[in-house]
């Protein structure tokens, strides 16, 4: 069933709401991260997809390492946990669904937190983003990159990737209601064919937040139905990152560039508390328009 009422917030991970996992990870092996993400740009211009790449090279080096660095799925967690998050996360997401409930939950409008990333799932699900304590969940759901394990539990095939375009079936997922695990168990469900007025969260009542070029094609699909889109950067000893003048400068992105930084009181915080505020009374419209009786003339 629709819920009209609910607004979903979608976040990249990597330069958004965290430092680059993979990097963690490399450096957790004890991999020198400017040699492996050279290494990663050289497969690139010989036609590797940038996830695939990565992987790869992280499975040759998990299959090929001294039996002393076993990198298993305990591994992926022991990075995770260390994973450095932005200024103000988690806070942010527990604090924000309260906002949201304190002031209209009454009007039956809620708000869902989304992780859509090319990085690795199990990293990015065992940090912090969800509390440091209680396991308390303030993430709806994380869609990412998965390996497969082999019998001695190190990695050794890729299992699930995301590239740039396929980001966007995630916001199709989250559209219809689908979570990952079911994705995960049926790839072609997002394929179903669900009216638009019974999906659980219209495309317009989404926000997304990202970093950079690999948040193009979700700004783009989110923009075209009017969603606002917010772009992010990490504050940087000198001026704003060239990667974020360029989506300013081919207009991809409706909101900011913001210093990534959710702490109380901060612009990102004020500017998304506004957006939200816009949203929820949108949506309040809506509701009270379809609930006047048509005008009789004559």
């Amino acid at each position: 069933m629709a819920i009209p009422g609910k607004i979903a917030l979608l976040f990249d991970c990597d330069g958004t709401i965290a430092e680059d996992t993979t990097t963690r990870f490399v450096r957790h092996v004890g991999l020198n991260p400017t040699k492996f993400w050279g290494d990663v740009r050289r497969m690139e211009e010989r036609g590797w997809d940038s996830t695939l790449a990565y992987m790869k090279l992280l499975i040759d080096f998990a299959q090929e390492a001294n039996p002393k660095v076993r990198v298993t799925k305990k591994t992926l967690r022991e990075v995770g946990r260390s994973l450095v998050l932005s200024k103000g996360i988690p806070s942010f997401f527990k604090e924000i669904k309260e906002y949201v409930r304190r002031k209209y939950s009454k009007h039956g409008i809620s708000i869902g937190i989304y992780v859509v990333s090319g990085g690795l799932e199990d990293i990015i699900s065992t940090s912090q983003i969800n509390g440091r304590y209680g396991g308390a969940k303030f993430v709806d759901d994380i869609f990412g990159a998965r390996f497969e394990y082999g019998s001695d539990g190190v990695i050794c095939s890729p299992q699930f990737t995301v590239s740039f375009t396929e980001k966007t079936k995630f916001i199709y997922a989250i559209n219809k209601g689908i979570s990952a695990k079911e994705l995960s168990k049926d790839p072609y469900c997002v394929n179903d064919h669900i009216p638009p007025h019974e999906r659980p969260i219209p495309l317009s009542n989404m926000i997304y937040i990202g970093d950079g070029p690999s948040d193009v094609a979700c700004m783009s699909l989110l923009k075209e139905v009017g969603s606002e889109i917010f772009a992010v950067y990490t504050e940087p000893r000198q001026g704003i990152p060239k990667a974020t003048h360029d989506l300013a400068s081919q207009g991809r992105f409706t909101r900011g560039p913001y210093i990534r930084d959710y702490s109380s009181g901060s612009d990102l915080r004020r500017a998304l508390e506004s957006e939200i505020d816009g949203y929820a009374e949108r949506i309040l419209g809506d509701m009270k328009a379809k609930r006047l009786p048509a005008v009789r003339h004559g």
